[in-house]
């Protein structure tokens, strides 16, 4: 059963919820229509066709005793050649928490949905594109020690599903967490988790725990936030031990009136599901796959990312760039290092005008199976607002690529060339 099928009763009542109380709220629906002339992506014999697209967006927050941050980016594609199945892409990113008792007992639910990879170093398409839930629930206790410290226990049940790969799990994750106030900016905090992941397909010893111990520190200035964390973990799996460093730090400043930094560093251990719940939360929905390598094995990603944006009165700039580098414990296949580059130019050149300028580019390398690529892509994009509700999107855009796939040498040598045309409807506040 589609991932998309099974999940919707529980989406809708997640938005249905969050939407009730909602204080902010952004909604707009989209139709239209893409041509592409190598929809297969293929090194010869190209193949055009037009996907028309159905697209919803959707954000909903509400802080309070029900605290909810509900975000939807998804778009139903449907092939009109029938060179591929129709589509859902995109997804759902959601955390729904009510306190029972305000500042004490809190209950959280979360969700996120989207697209990975079913094979990791093959070229992108939706013949190899699989739906990834990971759904998490659970209370957390605070305890107060006077006015300026404080104990929390939490715990999650989290169940992860793959529509395609045999990778379906639950885990079970405990977390303590000693807090201390410093000053009224900052706050510093000694933690300790424990995870347990059991497969629902398991083969011997692939069940694993993990067992974390780390400082934190957090920070507010006028301009700049801090968040820094480090320690250690401890993986238990496949019936051996191994120790691994925990760190991570994000910090964000504003440089200027009207230009901010974003930076986040780090080290630990994850797996696949919970790089992709890390993606989420530093990032945006992605209508395509999410770069989370599907595998049974937990990994020691070394990762790095900035980010930089200027928006101005009548332009906006960002420019971003991502490093992450994965050793894993035993498919030692998927071991790589991967590098990325971001630009978005947006300019307003007339009353109800925008032009947009955008391109990018990644580069992968997994040594041990000697697979090699680089990926690039730029486009063009007009919007023109036909009034207060309803605007009209023209994107032009060309994709690149160069490189091997899990077949073979040089079988990702392709060229691509888009044509989007898009109408977008967002009700009036």
């Amino acid at each position: 059963m589609k991932t998309h099928t099974r999940l919707l009763p529980a989406v809708a009542a997640m938005v249905l919820a969050a939407g009730a109380v909602a204080q902010e709220r952004s909604f707009s629906v989209s139709v239209g229509a893409t041509h592409s002339d190598n929809v297969r992506r293929a090194t010869t014999g190209e193949q055009s066709d037009t996907i028309a697209e159905a697209g919803l967006q959707l954000g909903l927050r509400q802080e309070g005793r029900l605290d909810t941050d509900v975000q939807v980016n998804a778009s139903y594609l449907s092939y009109l050649d029938d060179t591929f199945d129709d589509e859902l892409v995109g997804g759902l990113s959601g955390r729904v928490s009510f306190a029972f008792v305000p500042e004490r007992f809190i209950w959280a639910v979360d969700e996120e949905f989207g697209q990975s990879f079913i094979e990791p170093r093959d070229i992108e398409t939706p013949s190899n594109r699989q739906d990834l839930n990971v759904f998490s629930t659970g209370p957390t206790v605070v305890l107060p020690f006077g006015s300026r410290t404080r104990l929390s226990i939490s715990g999650r049940w989290t169940d992860v599903h793959y529509e395609e790969s045999v990778l379906d799990s639950e885990r079970l994750t405990g977390t303590l967490g000693l807090s201390r106030t410093m000053s009224d900016t900052s706050t510093l905090s000694l933690n300790a988790s424990s995870v347990r992941v059991e497969f629902d397909q398991s083969p011997p010893n692939s069940d694993y725990d993990l067992h974390s111990a780390w400082l934190g520190y957090e920070a507010r200035g006028a301009r700049t936030t801090l968040a820094v964390s480090g320690g250690m973990t401890s993986l238990h799996d496949f019936g051996t031990s191994s120790d691994g460093p925990l760190f991570d730090l994000a910090l964000t400043r504003e440089t200027g009136a009207r230009s901010s930094l974003a930076l986040n560093v780090g080290t630990r251990f994850y797996d696949a599901a919970e790089s992709f719940v890390r993606d989420r939360s530093v990032g945006d929905i992605v209508t395509g796959n999410e770069d989370a390598t599907p595998a049974r094995d937990p990994f020691q990603q070394d990762y790095a990312s900035v980010s930089w944006t200027l928006g101005g009165a009548r332009t906006t700039l960002e420019l971003s760039a991502d490093w992450r580098d994965e050793q894993r414990e035993l498919d030692r296949i998927f071991d790589r290092e991967s590098i990325g580059f971001g630009l978005e130019l947006t300019r307003r050149i007339g009353p109800r005008s925008t032009l947009s300028v955008f391109g990018g580019h990644s580069s992968d390398d997994f040594a041990v199976s000697a697979v090699d690529f680089d990926e690039w892509f730029a486009g063009l994009g007009v919007d023109w607002s036909l009034s207060d509700t309803l605007a009209l999107g023209v994107r032009a855009a060309h994709f690149e690529a160069s490189g091997d796939t899990s077949l073979g040498i040089g079988l990702r040598d392709y060229e691509e060339n888009r044509y989007t045309l898009r109408f977008t409807y967002s009700p009036a506040n």
